[in-house]
């Protein structure tokens, strides 16, 4: 009989301990799942925080500093991060547009730039920061169409996989 009641403390102190080592595993599996969803939420936050300073360009009608101020972002996030036009972090600033005197600007060609300090000072100056662009004198045109109203909308894209901005697209109007 002592066997027995030997036998039988035994088993219940491995019960007592299977149990204890299942919640033990439970909670820490619960926990962890709970710490990933919490890194989840915190990611998107600053994915979110991160594409605001860009979102807040779409939708709205914007002048050439606002596109030079799109394309710094760009710029700062690629140089910053050390990313090339393939790598998948990259932020691309795509869209073409002429200029008064006829040539096509690809901002593409202007973020890539080995002079890009130059070529975005040169957009200011054709491109006023209040949006008007001198036309130049036509004799059919009278004095009060000797301006155009030139202004840019901007389309912002994110990658599926980081939840990202990587590619922001200007588009020209012209509105005489």
């Amino acid at each position: 009989m002592e066997n027995a009641a030997k036998a039988l403390l035994i088993t219940g102190g491995v019960l007592i301990t299977i149990i204890v080592v299942s919640i033990g595993a439970y909670l820490m599996k619960n926990m962890g799942e709970q710490t990933a969803k919490f890194y989840e939420i915190m990611e998107r936050s600053e994915a979110m925080k991160y594409n605001e300073q860009f979102l807040k360009y779409e939708g709205k009608d914007l002048n050439m500093q606002d596109v030079i101020s799109i394309m710094n972002l760009a710029r700062d996030n690629n140089e910053k991060n050390q990313l090339k036009s393939s790598d998948r972090d990259y932020i691309k600033v795509t869209g073409s547009f002429d200029d008064l005197a006829g040539n096509t600007i690809m901002l593409e060609n202007v973020l890539k730039s080995n002079n890009y300090e130059n070529h975005t000072k040169e957009l200011i100056k054709i491109y006023t920061s209040n949006g008007w662009a001198e036309v130049r004198e036509e004799p059919s045109v009278s004095q009060e169409n000797w301006k155009m109203k030139v202004y840019f909308t901007c389309k912002i894209s994110t990658s599926k996989e980081t939840l990202l901005v990587n590619e922001v697209k200007v588009t020209q109007h012209n509105n005489l």
